[in-house]
């Protein structure tokens, strides 16, 4: 499946990520587009946090025009954290197209 070019950046921080975590990452996030195809970039940041429980922490934040959306979830490893945060996003991005598009016809200056 073929997505829009956009800038999606992955950053660990406090850790050495494997280019196959980066990969999985992006890969991953990429699929949002499908919910917002005016999405212009992605910035995914994974943070270790500690070795205890709920230690590892994934913030994402979407620029569209318009639009500044972010999101973070903390979980056990980053893959549920990555899940967690596409599921609540995408709930998000379908809320916002839905009020994007109930604005737009409600505008008093066009004609329909």
């Amino acid at each position: 499946m073929d997505y829009i070019d956009m800038d999606i950046q992955v950053t660990p921080v406090n850790f050495n990520a494997s280019q196959d975590l980066i990969s999985h990452m992006k890969d991953y996030f990429k699929k949002l587009t499908k919910y917002n195809d005016q999405i212009t970039s992605m910035d995914v940041f994974m943070e270790s946090i500690s070795d205890e429980k709920d230690d590892k922490l994934v913030k994402l934040k979407i620029l569209a025009p318009g639009h500044e959306l972010y999101l973070q979830s903390n979980k056990g490893d980053f893959v549920t954290a990555a899940q967690d945060v596409y599921d609540r996003m995408k709930r998000q991005l379908i809320d916002q197209k839905e009020r994007d598009k109930e604005n737009h016809q409600n505008r008093p200056d066009k004609v329909y």
